[in-house]
Order: C-alpha cells, then sequence, then structure tokens
C-alpha cells in the first residue's frame, strides 16, 4: 500500500491524531455530539482499559475467529455496515499476542471499494495488553466493510483483542471540537507573552493595506538575526465583517513574504494569534503585518503582541527541559538539575535508557560476586557526600526462579547496610527499581549491591543502572516548582464596564477561604467538650480521622453490644465546624491485636455472621458521612479473616462496602511503604500487587493509603515510591503522618517538615493526614501541642508549612488593560470589586491546570 492515496491517508489520519486534549471542553453553547478522547497508553498493561466512548458504534459486530492468510492463526475481525463518506471514524483497541515475545500488528480496513486501508498499527506483546489507536475517513460510503488486525511480516502470531471502540464523528461534530479547543474568543485580550518580547514600540499605525485604505496595523522591525528561532504572539480583532481569516506576514528585503501565522478573527471579542518564523539570513529591516488572507476589505485591531526570540541553544535547553522546567526569559538564564519522576510498573521487553543518563554511574560496576557464586551485580562508589539526596534506579531481571523480590543495598564499610530500594523482578522481562538514600555522614568507599530478599540463589541482571545526586538547594528547587506548577495557579481578573471598556485602577481584594489539597489531623474522644481542642484543631485544618473511636473494639466490645455514641459526638462537632473532609478509619483491621476478644473466638459461620453484621452496621449508621473508607486495615501485614473465612474474605468486605456506600473512595491502608524499604510485607511493588489482585477480583479499589509513621524519613525513597504508585493513577493520601518518639521534640519538628514538604511537592498527593490525637498522656508517638495547647517544635512547623501554603489575602488595582493577576493556591476565594461608587462581590474556584485562569467582571 504506497500509492499516493495511501499516503495522502496516513498523513490525514496523523493530523487526525494530533488533535489532543479533548475531554475536558467547555462549551458555550449546547453540543450533543460527542468529545473526542484523547487518551493513549504506550505501556504494556497486565489487563486492558476500558474502550473508549464505551465501544461506540461497535456493540455486537465482532466475527471472532477470521483466520489469517489462510494459516489458520487467529486473527478476529469486525464486520462494519453502512461507514459514511467523510465521517471521521476513531478506532482503538488493547491488543496482546501469543506465539512470539512481540510483534507489530496492523489494523487493516477492506470494503468493496479499496482493497486495504491501514487502520493503525501497534508494537503487541506476549503475555500483557498493548494500546492501538488510529482511524480513517472513507472517500465513499461502504455497505459492508471489514476490519482486520493481522501481523505486519505475516507471520504466524495469534492475536486477541480487547475493549475495541469504533467511534464516528461528523465533519461539523469533528470542526466543533477543534473550534472549541483552539478558538475561544475572548472579551479581552491577555497579557502579552513574554512581556511583549522584543515588541516594545516598534509598532507603527495606519499601514494602508494594498491600497484599499482599510487599517492594518504593522510592525517594524530591526536587525531580526539568521537562525534565531522568533515566536510571535498577538491578540486580533476586527470590524466589517463576523468573522474572517487573518493572516501575520513577515516581509524582509530578502524574501517577498513569510507567513508568521494565522487565527480565525471576529467582531466584537478577541482572538488569540500565535506562530513564528526562523530567517535564513539576517534582516535589518523588515515589516510585520496582518491582512485578510482572501483580501477583501477588514479593519483589522490588535493587541498585547509579543515577538521573542531564541538563539539554538536556548530552544535546545527548553525542549530538554520541558516537563520539569520554569521557563526563564532573560538570555543567558541557566537550569538547576530537574528532578526525573519516570517511573513504571511494568515488567518490559527491554529496559529504558537510564534516568540522568547514568548520572554518577560511568564505569563503576564491578562483576561483583558476594560469595554465593550466583552472580550479583555490584557498583562501587567513591566519595559520596553527607547530606545529598542520592536517587537511584535500575531496569532488573532474574534466572532461576519466576519472581523474587530483590533488594538493593548500600553498603559504608562499617557494617552498615542501608536499604536503597526494592522490585517483584521477573525471568524473561526487565521491571524498574527506584528507590534512593541520604547518608548522616560522608563515604569514601561504599558498595551498592542487589541481593534477593530471602537470600535464594538467583541469577541477577541490571541494565540502566543510575545514580544522581542532589544538593538540599537543588532537592528544594524542584519541590518548589511543582508547588508552584500543581498546587498553584495564575488567575488574571478582568474589570470592565457596562459597554465592555476596560476599567485602569479598579481596587480588588481577593481571600482564599478553602483549599483544594486537604491538610488534617486525627482526633480522638478528647476533643469532645473541650473548647480549647476544638479551637484548636478549627483554625488549622479542614479534614479529620477518627482515631479509634469508629473501630470495631470501641463500637462493639461485646457481641451486640453496639454503641456508636463517641462517634456520634465527635462528627456533631465536625459538621458544626463544616470540616466536612472525614475519613472512616477503619472498617476491619487484620492485626488480631485489635480485633475484639469475642471475634476472635468465633470461627465459620458465626465469624461471617460476625463480620456481616459489622460492615452492615457502620454502613447503615453512616453511609455517606464519610469521604473514605479504609476497609481491611494492614491487610498486607496481616490476615486474620481471610485465614478464617478464606483468601476472598477481604474482596467481600470490598464489595459490601463499595455495594452500601457508592460514594465513598475505598482504600487499601498499610504502612511501611514509604517509610522505608527492608519491610518485605509492605515493598512498593507488594503494595501494588495487592491492589491490582484486588481490583483484578472486581473490588473497587481507588485509594492509596499510605499511613507514614516514620523514625528518620529518606526523602529520595519516598519520593521513588510515590513515582511509581502515582503511574496507577489513583488518589493518594499520606494517612498517619508522624515521627517516631524515640527522637527529641526538635527532631520530630525537623523530619515532619521534611515529609510534609515531600507530599505537598508530589503532585499524586491529595492529602495529608497528621496522628497527632492529643490525650492527657500524650499522643501516640508525635504531639504537636503540651495540654494547654502551646505549640511544641512540631507544632511550629505545621502552623509554618499551612500559613506557607495557603493565599491568604491578595489586594491591588487593576492595570491600563483593566486586569489584575496573581497566582493562587487551589482552592476556593471570595472577590471584591470596586471602583468608584461602584463594588461587586464573587467568588471563584482555582482547580488544576496549565494555563492561567481568567475572571471577568463588569461593573
Amino acid at each position: 500500500m504506497k500509492d499516493s492515496s495511501s499516503f495522502l491517508f496516513l498523513l490525514l489520519f496523523k493530523l487526525f491524531l494530533c488533535m489532543g486534549f479533548f475531554t475536558q471542553l467547555s462549551f458555550s453553547a449546547p453540543y450533543g455530539g460527542p468529545l473526542y478522547d484523547s487518551s493513549a497508553y504506550t505501556e504494556c498493561k497486565g489487563h486492558p482499559e476500558v474502550p473508549l466512548y464505551k465501544g461506540g458504534i461497535l456493540k455486537d459486530d465482532v466475527q471472532r475467529g477470521l483466520v489469517n492468510s489462510g494459516t489458520g492463526v487467529y486473527s478476529p475481525a469486525f464486520v462494519l455496515q453502512n461507514l459514511t463518506q467523510g465521517y471521521k471514524y476513531c478506532f482503538s483497541s488493547w491488543v496482546r499476542i501469543k506465539g512470539v515475545d512481540s510483534a507489530l500488528i496492523r489494523a487493516s480496513l477492506s470494503t468493496e471499494n479499496t482493497t486495504y486501508k491501514c487502520v493503525g498499527t501497534v508494537v503487541a506483546k506476549s503475555g500483557c495488553w498493548s494500546f492501538l489507536k488510529g482511524g480513517f475517513v472513507l472517500d465513499s460510503s461502504s455497505k459492508s466493510s471489514i476490519l482486520f488486525f493481522q501481523n505486519s511480516d505475516d507471520s504466524d502470531v495469534d492475536i486477541s483483542i480487547a475493549s475495541a471502540s469504533l467511534q464516528p464523528f461528523t465533519d461539523e461534530q469533528w470542526r466543533t471540537n477543534q473550534q472549541h479547543r483552539i478558538n475561544i474568543c475572548k472579551g479581552h485580550p491577555e497579557v502579552p507573552l513574554y512581556k511583549g518580547g522584543i515588541l516594545k514600540d516598534d509598532v507603527q499605525r495606519g499601514l494602508v493595506n494594498s491600497g484599499t485604505g482599510v487599517y492594518s496595523p504593522a510592525f517594524v522591525l530591526q536587525n531580526l538575526t539568521q537562525g534565531y528561532k522568533y515566536c510571535f504572539s498577538s491578540w486580533v480583532r476586527i470590524k466589517g465583517v463576523d468573522s474572517a481569516l487573518i493572516r501575520a506576514s513577515l516581509s524582509t528585503e530578502n524574501t517577498t513574504y513569510k507567513c508568521v501565522g494565522t487565527v480565525v478573527a471576529k467582531s466584537g471579542c478577541w482572538s488569540f494569534l500565535k506562530g513564528g518564523f526562523v530567517l535564513d539570513s539576517s534582516s535589518k529591516s523588515s515589516i510585520l503585518f496582518f491582512q485578510n488572507s482572501d483580501d477583501s476589505d477588514v479593519d483589522i485591531s490588535i493587541a498585547s503582541a509579543s515577538l521573542q526570540p531564541f538563539t539554538d541553544e536556548q530552544w535546545r535547553t527548553n525542549q530538554q527541559h520541558r516537563i520539569n522546567i520554569v521557563i526563564f526569559l532573560s538570555l543567558g538564564s541557566s537550569y538547576g538539575l530537574s528532578y526525573d519522576s519516570s517511573a513504571y510498573t511494568e515488567c518490559k521487553g527491554h529496559p529504558e535508557d537510564p534516568l540522568y543518563n547514568g548520572g554518577i554511574l560511568n564505569n563503576d560496576e564491578s562483576d561483583g560476586k558476594r560469595g554465593t557464586g550466583i552472580n550479583s551485580p555490584t557498583f562501587v562508589l567513591q566519595n559520596l557526600t553527607q547530606g545529598y539526596k542520592y536517587c537511584f534506579s535500575s531496569w532488573v531481571q532474574i534466572k532461576g526462579v519466576d519472581s523474587a523480590l530483590i533488594r538493593a543495598t548500600l553498603s559504608l564499610g562499617n557494617s552498615t547496610y542501608m536499604c536503597v530500594g526494592t522490585v517483584i523482578a521477573k525471568s524473561g522481562c526487565w521491571s524498574f527499581l527506584k528507590g534512593g538514600f541520604v547518608l548522616d555522614s560522608s563515604s569514601n568507599s561504599s558498595v551498592l549491591f542487589f541481593q534477593n530478599s530471602d537470600n535464594r540463589n538467583v541469577n541477577i541482571s541490571t541494565a540502566s543502572t543510575s545514580l544522581q545526586p542532589f544538593t538540599d538547594e537543588q532537592w528544594r528547587t524542584n519541590q518548589q516548582h511543582i508547588i508552584n506548577t500543581e498546587r498553584k495557579r495564575a488567575v488574571t481578573i478582568h474589570v470592565s464596564d457596562g459597554q465592555g471598556d476596560m476599567l485602569q485602577g479598579a481596587v480588588i481584594t481577593v481571600e482564599q477561604i478553602s483549599k483544594d489539597f486537604s491538610f488534617g489531623s486525627a482526633i480522638a474522644q478528647t476533643i469532645i467538650g473541650n473548647l480549647p481542642y476544638q479551637n484548636w484543631f478549627v483554625k488549622r485544618f479542614d479534614s479529620a480521622v477518627f482515631e479509634n473511636e469508629l473501630k470495631w473494639y470501641v463500637t462493639e466490645p461485646q457481641q451486640g453490644m453496639i454503641n456508636y455514641t463517641l462517634a456520634d459526638l465527635m462528627f456533631n462537632f465536625l459538621r458544626a465546624n463544616q470540616i466536612a473532609a472525614v475519613r472512616g478509619h477503619n472498617i476491619f483491621w487484620e492485626d488480631p491485636t485489635y480485633i475484639p476478644a469475642w471475634v476472635r473466638n468465633l470461627t465459620g459461620a458465626n465469624l461471617q455472621n460476625a463480620v456481616d453484621s459489622r460492615i452492615q452496621s457502620l454502613m447503615n449508621k453512616y453511609k455517606e458521612e464519610f469521604i473514605h473508607w479504609d476497609v481491611s486495615n494492614e491487610m498486607l501485614h496481616f490476615d486474620f479473616y481471610e485465614q478464617r473465612l478464606g483468601p476472598n474474605a477481604s474482596l467481600h468486605f470490598y464489595e459490601t462496602a463499595h455495594q452500601s456506600d457508592p460514594l465513598a473512595t475505598l482504600f487499601l491502608n498499610d504502612y511501611n511503604v514509604v517509610e522505608t524499604c527492608v519491610d518485605d510485607n509492605s515493598t512498593v511493588d507488594t503494595y501494588i500487587s495487592k491492589l491490582r489482585e484486588l481490583k483484578r477480583d472486581g473490588a473497587m479499589m481507588n485509594g492509596i493509603g499510605l499511613q507514614g509513621h516514620f523514625t528518620v524519613p529518606n526523602l529520595p525513597l519516598m519520593r521513588a515510591i510515590l513515582d511509581k504508585l502515582a503511574t496507577l493513577g489513583l488518589p493518594i493520601w499520606l494517612t498517619e503522618i508522624d515521627i517516631s518518639r524515640t527522637l527529641g521534640n526538635k527532631t520530630q519538628a525537623i523530619y515532619l517538615e521534611d515529609v510534609m514538604r515531600e507530599g505537598f511537592s508530589h503532585s499524586s498527593i491529595n492529602g495529608i493526614m497528621l496522628w497527632t490525637a492529643l490525650h492527657p498522656s500524650g499522643c501516640y508517638q508525635m504531639c504537636l501541642t503540651d495540654n494547654n495547647f502551646n505549640n511544641l517544635p512540631a507544632g511550629d512547623v505545621v502552623d509554618k508549612l499551612l500559613q506557607e501554603w495557603q493565599t491568604g489575602k491578595k489586594e491591588g488595582k487593576t492595570d491600563e488593560h483593566g486586569s489584575y493577576s496573581f497566582s493562587g493556591f487551589l482552592g476556593e476565594y471570595k472577590m471584591h470589586v470596586t471602583y468608584g461608587n461602584k463594588s461587586t462581590n464573587s467568588t471563584f474556584s482555582l482547580c488544576r491546570g496549565d494555563e492561567t485562569r481568567h475572571f471577568s467582571i463588569q461593573l
């Protein structure tokens, strides 16, 4: 299929694929058509995702068992009826193969009018599911077509598919999606990009357009440099027609015209033109002008125009750092070292490239056999520095067993061993280990080695290993960048009068009234009727969890004697103070120590009846009251109910909880997941495996709960584990944060700040709960105050961070464009605007997003 029509089809379809970001559109007018789904996946997964568009028009049209080219190899096919000329058909499917490790699988369409049309391709693998996404457009309608899959080299491969989808779009629907994505016409122009760049006072007004006398603005540009990338933008508005395609063109002494950019501009509102150019020779004097593309008479107005040059070096630097950067606009700016949050949880046929190009690991690897005779790669590390954050990663593959928990360990030469990271490695594919360490004293020579956690003989291979050090300053800079980009958002407020004219000098007061990110603490029955405790708590926190008062041994200490009095009183306090984000902790606790004695004595049907009664009683009592439920607490470490009720006991708990309270998020909550990597029961891969097992069996498991009972936090390890968990796309909460009482108050405070900053600066974390319920005898591990509610050092840290991570009150005046801009933390805001003797109040929300949030106020 190499004829010209096939080439045009593929080119056209590539253009279709470039249209992303249609999943969150805001339509100003009702739109009943489908929204384009830009979802895509490049990892091979253990299970296929749900089909896009719920399968679209692929309902019962699949015909299974079409043989492939007479070989008898299984090749699924779809029989498609009545495909329409000109429609854009978006196709997707999950694909898995057997017979070879990997193969390039092609989806093709055969109609009565054409032999073959390529619909899409994917490199599929054996043992996991890969995502194929593509589509097609027909130049004539087809009454009956076949869409089938085949190996691109026609060798024998058994192909399986799942979650296939075919969604048609009319031209109108397609353009509606395009239009609402790229051309939202605004009442006011935004501030210029790059503060205008090199466009200061270079505009020459009143250039006549082709002798028509129609106003056409132009810029006279001096000394443009060959090879520079010039980025141009402007807001454009027209008069004389409803809409027109406006072109920005450059005329130099060396070229007649060079198109810089286009926009469909409209009358009565501002449209955004963005483009640019590169010159193949320098120009001393050029003119950048605007004109209607069909040369008809249109009066063009522009505002907030900008022209920013980039050297080749600056351009490449921006490309290299476009994921983790703060863009410096002045020449000569440099970037600090960016943390790489890449992580993988699937076993791959080949290792990826090393992070940081290997960092400081270049030729440090020795063959490193550590006494067993089994190959165990080892790295000899010289001159490790105290206090540096060392981020470690490696791809690992084993031989000798199907799978094994592999631990990377650092030996400091003084009989001290430090766990750096773990991974459940497999035979025949590569698994990703990510971790890190911090040393409390420098080391001249250290050894980093890999071993099977249970000391069985396993042959270990590593590849693409990396070790990257970060100074405290670099680490904090990366944290702050994530906070600025993920926890905050730029806001511009536009103020105008009833005629739409911008008002300069309007006084704006903005105040944050609630936060998007939840900060809370455990509370105990000691808060009931304790007004000083209540006032202290409400002043600081917007979420809560009951320390013990909801647990089974408290609510039903003796069989049949159910008492929710304490929980009810605590809930009354929270409701009275509008604290609605309350975690349900917990329905069951797998640790026999905290299971009521009478329950521990039950077996068989009696135990089953007791647990059914417990969950039904709790759910009926508090349905829709809790945002979360810790369903089966600490199930990675204990299995009381599984031992007595069978391996599906926890699955039953999750199913029943979801049926009883479907709006609550159900969590798997456990300890030693982010705190350390020495606990084999709760390594990050063990956690992920348990979660996937429950979801595979049908549990509605939608939340990741990480308790966080730290002694000395290992921040690089914590961040690496969060990176791997983030790949699951589920909400993550730090649910029980504290620092061990074995450390002094001041040290607790230092480590608490480290942990809270690490949590808040990781974009996957949705909330932080402190495990600091106050009792007359103290707290579980760490208190924030004494019994008179005077802050301890840890309390000072909490107050400092809560103050730092809120916008507070902002006051200012609108500029000459009638605009006032600021950067605010995500959440809810109230706003008061005054101009002369007129004023108004309003509210708005800031949610996560890359673009500036705009609000218009009319007085």
